[in-house]
């Protein structure tokens, strides 16, 4: 996750490998493509809306907006500006030995010389603005009305569209970011870039309607942050970790994509062919969704989407299948051992916060081994802050090992649930307990009242769990 702290991105999206005839349809399709681009943007910006986000994901820039829509920028290579400590001008985190002399606050005009390097208000940063794959060509609407490309006639009609694209996106000051157009236009929008706390689990985080602990902790902490809900159910614990990456999960078999065949079987449920690297058991995904969590994942250097095909969790006729979203024209080998690197790997490591719930559904044989998983998934998070939610099913002389070990292991940075749902969770709920409640209690288990089943939570239930965290939080210096 990237966040822009007094730095100039520039976003040039045209870059070409030549200007000859048999390329002007394919540069001309790109330009329409990119000018539309830009259109959808300047409409976006002008609409009274802020930015909550902007991640850079390989070549991809995506801008997201509180109205939870998002524009990805791609294409090229995409040179980053900064005001280095020092005061100077500093480009792809190379200092230029220019100082930059504007003043805090004030716009930088940034344009490309005719020597094809970089200039920031007039001074030349000696640093070229030519991509990696050629140059950028002088693009304009003729007399005639057809493009020109370096002044040459392509022949190509413009049909009356204008030529203005973004040229800069520059943070002004910590509260808005200027996008900079090529007519030298300039668009001011208010930022809100928010904390990321992420929650992993099964169904209990997962949750149904309202009833999510991720989303009444949202509501606690207001919109300083972003609560990312990233819980599927069914999956046991080392499923859980091969999503968020702590423990991945690789391929058991040698694939082969034959000529032209954008998808193939890699297994089915009972042999679905994707293993843990922890022990080498059988890992599960998807079987009751978390795409998004898992796709599009990279595998042996390219991107693939992993899929369930079956209608239902456990289908005896589902298959797990690996496609590609271009058009192959080779044969592509992948070969056995590959690790499955997802797309939370990539876009939820390095965040705010973390939220541990796992183990309910299995992938552990003792309190040890689950504490182990854990600790590989937070020291892959990347983050210092997190929580781990114990579990909360079975009675006190049950769980009594795990709980003890957990306290020792993860001390305040651990929450034992079933303790307090069985001690506080009536209380705190205003809940005068029925002899169901009070039976369980006696062997120290969850209150029934606080349950939907025997093992998810009810609406109290989750309220609860969200107030747990938001306090925990709060009391170990997080918020």
């Amino acid at each position: 996750m990237s966040k822009y702290k007094h730095i100039a991105v520039i976003f040039i999206f045209l870059f070409f490998q030549s200007c000859d005839d048999t390329s002007w349809k394919e540069e001309i399709k790109n330009l329409k493509e990119q000018v539309a681009l830009n259109s959808q943007l300047i409409k976006k910006l002008q609409s009274n809306i802020y930015i909550t986000d902007i991640t850079n994901n390989s070549e991809d820039y995506i801008i997201s907006f509180s109205d939870d829509t998002s524009i990805t920028i791609t294409n090229g290579y995409v040179p980053i500006i900064t005001i280095g400590e020092n005061g100077n001008w500093h480009v792809d985190g190379l200092d230029t030995g220019k100082p930059s002399q504007g003043e805090n606050g004030s716009v930088p005009k940034i344009e490309i010389g005719e020597n094809g390097n970089w200039y920031i208000d007039g001074v030349d940063t000696e640093r070229p603005s030519r991509g990696r794959n050629g140059y950028i060509p002088k693009m304009e609407i003729g007399q005639n009305g057809n493009w020109f490309i370096d002044g040459m006639d392509s022949g190509q009609n413009a049909q009356g569209e204008s030529v203005t694209f973004l040229t800069s996106l520059y943070n002004l000051d910590s509260e808005k970011l200027v996008f900079i157009f090529s007519d030298g236009s300039s668009i001011e929008v208010k930022k809100q870039i928010r904390e990321i706390i992420v929650c992993w689990g099964d169904s209990l985080t997962a949750g149904g309607g309202k009833n999510k602990y991720s989303d009444i902790l949202q509501n606690l902490i207001g919109s300083d942050y972003n609560v990312i809900n990233a819980g599927v159910g069914g999956e046991n614990s080392l499923t859980i970790a091969a999503r968020q990456g702590g423990i991945p999960m690789y391929l058991s078999k040698d694939l082969n994509f034959p000529q032209g065949i954008n998808e193939i079987i890699v297994g089915n449920f009972s042999q679905p062919n994707i293993q843990s690297l922890y022990d080498d058991s059988a890992i599960r995904p998807l079987l009751q969704g978390g795409s998004s969590s898992v796709n599009s994942c990279i595998i042996d250097g390219d991107k693939y989407f992993l899929k369930w095909t079956g209608k239902s969790w456990n289908d005896p006729n589902g298959s797990y299948t690996l496609a590609r979203n271009i058009n192959i024209d080779k044969t592509i080998n992948i070969p056995k051992r590959s690790i499955i690197f997802t797309s939370s790997m990539r876009n939820f490591r390095n965040n705010y916060a973390n939220i541990f719930f796992i183990g309910q559904n299995g992938g552990w044989s003792s309190p040890q081994d689950l504490a182990t998983q854990l600790k590989k998934m937070i020291d892959f998070s990347g983050s210092p802050n997190y929580l781990i939610l114990g579990l909360h099913t079975g009675s006190e002389s049950y769980r009594k090992p795990l709980e003890l070990l957990m306290e020792k292991e993860f001390g305040a940075n651990y929450l034992n649930l079933r303790k307090y749902m069985v001690n506080r969770g009536l209380a705190d709920a205003q809940l005068n307990p029925t002899s169901e409640d009070l039976q369980a209690i006696e062997s120290g288990k969850c209150p029934p009242q606080l349950l939907g089943d025997s093992v998810h939570f009810n609406e109290i239930g989750y309220y609860l769990i969200g107030n747990l965290l938001y306090e925990r939080f709060k009391q170990i210096g997080v918020f």
